[in-house]
């Protein structure tokens, strides 16, 4: 018999830091953007503002399907997906801000 412990648990946690993190980000380049006037920062931070939806509700399903009683799995492709695309969003935003 296998014991889990409380790793996937941490897992959970840390995906929840993470899309706190990148809200926060989001949240930043929103305001950069509307108040210089910045187009190409307004929409990188509402893809990252997107992003940090997603990972949240990933985060909360693996959360549910660990409290249901559920076996640890690798993570979903979703998630993969979710955080290729946070990482081309982030590097096209510190594109944008150099490139000024």
């Amino acid at each position: 018999m296998r014991d889990p412990g409380l790793q996937p648990e941490r897992t959970v946690l840390a995906w929840g830091r993470t899309a706190l993190s990148v809200l926060v980000n989001a949240a930043l380049y929103l305001r950069l953007g509307l108040e210089g006037h910045r187009w190409g920062l307004t929409l990188s931070g509402v893809f990252l503002l997107l992003g940090a939806c997603l990972l949240r509700w990933i985060a909360l399903r693996r959360r549910n399907e660990l409290d249901a009683g559920g076996v640890a799995t690798a993570p979903s492709s979703g998630l993969m997906s979710v955080t290729v695309c946070l990482v081309l969003v982030s590097a096209a935003s510190a594109f944008a801000v150099v490139w000024r």
